[in-house]
Parts: structure tokens; sequence; C-alpha cells
């Protein structure tokens, strides 16, 4: 599968809002900066729907920006929020 359709298959009811469109999403746009990637996931509203967000955009990220997110991912969803606050602001 490719990422569109992951992002396709969950994209309902993990969106950050009700009227968010899909081609919103950076990762879907295509390979974008990290800071790009974390500050989307972080305006989702729950940490299932940001974690899921996270391990569907692993497949198309660099492998540096990969690596990083799969360290965040071993992480708690508050830990997580905190780390993705902290590497957006930076």
């Amino acid at each position: 599968r490719t990422p569109q359709e992951y992002y396709d298959a969950g994209a309902e009811a993990e969106q950050p809002n009700g009227n968010a469109e899909i081609t919103q999403s950076p990762a879907v746009q295509g390979k974008k900066a990290l800071t790009e990637v974390l500050a989307y996931a972080a305006k989702f509203q729950t940490d299932d729907g940001m974690t899921a967000y996270l391990k569907r955009v692993l497949p198309v990220l660099p492998e540096t920006d990969r690596r990083i997110v799969e360290d965040l991912l071993k992480q708690s969803p508050t830990e997580i929020r905190k780390e993705i606050g902290r590497m957006v602001k930076a």
C-alpha cells in the first residue's frame, strides 16, 4: 500500500478537526521538514490520533527524520507532546 492509502484508511476518525482536508498533511504533500510534520501531529486532539499519524508518516520520512520519530514513539504521549513542542519552537 502507498502512504496515501494508509493515510486515507484512518483519515475520517483521526483528523485534527472535523473539516480538515487530507491534503493538509505535510507527509501527503511529499517530503517535508520534520518540524512541519511534528507541528501537524501536535494539532491532533487525541494521543491516539497523534501517534497513529506519526506511525503513518514514518515510511515517507528521510532516514534521519525517521529515526527521530521512532525515538519519539517510544515515549509516553505526554512526553511526545512536550518533545514536539520543544523541537518545533527550536
